[in-house]
């Protein structure tokens, strides 16, 4: 199938540049290798299927290697006449905006990919005189599809949102994977474990179940992507060596991820046995590069070596790839036939209408605040986009339907709904999203404060519940379960099974001015549970707690637990619901900054923000008895309370206290934000009972009485119709 293209001639644009890392640098390994020996802990048949693949490698070679080596020597054609031709589709997974990478800085990646797997790299004129006749020529085209598994329309670069970016070596992270025998799928994330650039698994690790097909494919960090945008040059060639190993080329020295420790060989006859580089040793030094088997020079400028030099494959190893592609083991023989091409639009232009998509540069303000929108549209050259702020916002001065970054405010409290249209010449898309949570900053509750979270408006209304991740958990309120009460609020995590699914639950603002060192305590009481045996490995559960005093505009974090103490309800394999017993429920107890602090939160207007991070296959979350100020709820209080009753509750005007001695007695009787309504001193029970008056308190919701004998306190919860 004879294909032209813009984008692979786009990659000749790239091939008048060198590397010239000629100096040691601090290395990002590739996990590869850590990756595959979990692997095999977990199902050792991978063993026995790379070995299978390793006995036709042998013989594919064997058949193969003297007609490739007279065409390797001989005039190469355009990538055109390429019989490997590769759907290679990108996943980029995103929170902030710089490692959501552009269409450009992809297709700079293509580029590189199908530069230096076809030998039209300029760099090549740098390999050591001993290499220079056993520079490989791939002959390996990778092509951008233009048809998505159901057969719409794309560009092959696909956006998702969510904090997986974070979890890149977890397996979950690998999000919406195309059918592996049709697209080589590439994740593109922020951030993975061990200070890994990438990784790949082996055809042969990953051909069949118990090992889950969605895992094959590359892993690798946004910014070694390109030489563009978040890329750089010395990156840049972090996914040809990644794509070495999807197509079943080991590290240079072998099978391990330490270069510089031990002589090994990578079953590859013109590579020689090296103990493998982190730097880029003299082009011209016999002693440097002559290391394990001296005066033989080591192929250090290898692809699937660690120096940052690296320049070619080898004869050897295109062959061994080769080979990976002729095999059916992981579908990897299906990838490049004719019918797998039309059927994704590999190598075609275009024909896809953008996906509209955009982010704030923060989830929370105030009403009148200034909150900046970047267009982040994809699946498609945008030519223009329009914005609309909704009813309740406009556009700040200076900014502009037209602009790919704008300022917008808005002048009504709840989620700003934002709409935006992304136009190209194949059609428009458009995209209404609420990102934002604005509050009314004139709101702000007194302190001391007892939320217990039974009154649904006041939690309606002045809380908010952000998914980081956009999926289906979130706080809500959850009638019939509490500490010791009828209701609190839930994160219903119980179908989250992968690592650190984020949700947020944001306070209303308080008046913390008139704090002390004696009461300035934010507490509540939590309960959680995992329906992973492990809970405590490999990623904990983690418990945030952040307080702000700009609406949400900067953060700080005043508590944090990440041990696996956090799961205070241990393992719980069906969805979890606490008792009222103490023993389901946890306290946390965390100190509100003062002005001796650097970061004083002891102000009017302070906001708290409540961060879960969930672990691979957690459950629920409950929240409930939220105290600021160390209001005396009662519950802690157990000389009197046990022993009294309280009657009618819910209470219309009068109500019975019962359980008490002969003697005077004090009633005291608060609302929720710690304001009295109600005292009463020397009250004489008579047989045990005292009946109050309580026709003054007119206003529906929970209240509390202190009750006090001079000795012993008491305290009851006490609700008004």
């Amino acid at each position: 199938m004879k294909i032209v293209t813009k984008l692979l001639a786009t990659a000749l644009v790239f091939s008048g540049f060198a590397q010239g890392v000629n100096a040691q640098q601090e290395v990002q390994k590739c996990g590869a290798d850590q990756m595959r020996r979990e692997l095999i802990a977990t199902d050792p048949s991978v063993l026995e299927r790379e070995a299978a693949l390793e006995e036709f490698t042998k013989k594919y070679i064997q058949e193969h290697k003297d007609a490739y080596h007279q065409q390797n020597m001989g005039s190469r054609g355009d990538l055109s006449d390429n019989k490997y031709v590769i759907p290679i589709v990108f996943h980029i997974i995103h929170l902030v905006v710089f490692e959501n990478i552009n269409d450009e800085q992809v297709i700079n990646q293509v580029a590189i990919l199908n530069r230096d797997f076809n030998k039209q790299n300029a760099d090549t004129s740098e390999v050591i005189p001993e290499f220079q006749g056993l520079i490989g020529d791939a002959g390996i085209t990778f092509c951008l599809p233009t048809k998505d598994p159901n057969g719409q329309p794309t560009n092959g670069i696909q956006h998702y949102y969510s904090s997986q970016t974070y979890q890149g070596q977890s397996n979950y992270a690998k999000m919406n994977p195309w059918p592996r025998d049709k697209y080589l799928n590439v994740w593109v994330v922020n951030k993975m474990q061990g200070g890994v650039a990438g990784y790949a698994y082996y055809p042969g690790s990953v051909d069949q179940q118990p090992v889950n097909p969605t895992m094959d494919g590359v892993m690798i960090l946004h910014n070694y992507i390109g030489n563009v945008g978040t890329g750089n040059e010395n990156g840049s060639r972090a996914l040809t060596h990644e794509i070495g190993h999807w197509l079943n080329l080991k590290h240079v020295w072998g099978d391990n991820n330490d270069p510089g420790q031990a002589c090994g060989d990578d079953d590859v006859d013109d590579t020689p046995e090296t103990r493998g580089w982190s730097f880029c040793p003299s082009r011209t030094s016999l002693t440097q590069s002559a290391v394990c088997n001296p005066p033989i020079r080591e192929n250090f400028q290898n692809f699937m070596e660690y120096s940052y030099c690296s320049v070619m494959f080898t004869e050897g190893q295109v062959l061994r790839m080769h080979a990976a592609l002729e095999s059916n083991l992981s579908g990897r023989n299906n990838l490049w036939t004719q019918e797998n091409l039309i059927a994704t639009g590999a190598c075609l232009d275009f024909t896809s209408v953008p996906t509209p998509d955009f982010s704030p540069n923060r989830l929370y303000a105030c009403v009148g605040d200034e909150v900046t929108f970047k267009d982040n549209s994809w699946n498609g050259f945008v030519e223009s986009v329009t914005w609309n702020p909704g009813d309740n916002g406009e556009f700040v001065a200076g900014y502009s339907e037209n602009d790919t970054l704008v300022k917008m405010k808005f002048h009504t409290p709840g989620w700003a709904n934002v709409t935006l249209t992304a136009t190209n010449a194949n059609g428009s898309n458009t995209a209404t999203k609420a990102l934002v949570y604005v509050y009314d900053q004139s709101v702000v509750f007194p302190t001391p404060y007892y939320e217990p979270f039974e009154q649904d408006y006041l939690y309606n209304d002045y809380w908010a519940s952000i998914n980081i991740d956009r999926d289906v958990p979130q706080f809500q309120l959850k009638p019939g379960v509490g500490r010791n009460s009828n209701q609190c609020v839930l994160l219903n995590n119980y179908l989250s099974h992968y690592e650190q699914n984020i949700d947020e639950l944001v306070s209303p603002a308080y008046d913390c001015s008139a704090l002390t060192n004696e009461n300035a305590w934010l507490s509540f009481y939590y309960s959680l549970a995992s329906w992973n045996p492990n809970f405590s490995l490999p990623f904990y559960d983690s418990l945030v707690v952040y307080a702000s005093k700009n609406c949400g505009q900067t953060w700080s974090m005043i508590y944090k637990d990440g041990t696996n103490g956090v799961v205070n309800a241990g393992y719980q394999p069906s969805y979890y619901t606490p008792g009222n017993d103490a023993s389901f429920w946890k306290k946390v107890r965390v100190a509100i900054p003062g002005p001796s602090s650097n970061n004083n939160m002891r102000v009017n207007g302070v906001r708290f923000k409540v961060s879960v991070w969930g672990a691979h296959d957690t459950n629920n979350f409950y929240l409930d008895d939220w105290n600021i100020g160390d209001v005396t709820t009662g519950i802690e209080d157990v000389d009197l309370t046990s022993n009294l009753e309280i009657f009618p509750n819910p209470f219309s005007n009068q109500v019975n206290i019962s359980g008490l001695e002969d003697k005077a007695h004090s009633f005291s009787v608060t609302d929720i934000t710690g304001r009295q309504v109600f005292h009463a001193e020397n009250l004489n029970p008579a047989n045990g009972q005292v009946v109050l008056d309580l026709s003054n308190i007119s206003t529906t919701g929970i209240y509390f009485i202190k009750v006090s004998d001079g000795k012993n306190t008491g305290n009851l919860k006490l609700v008004k119709n």
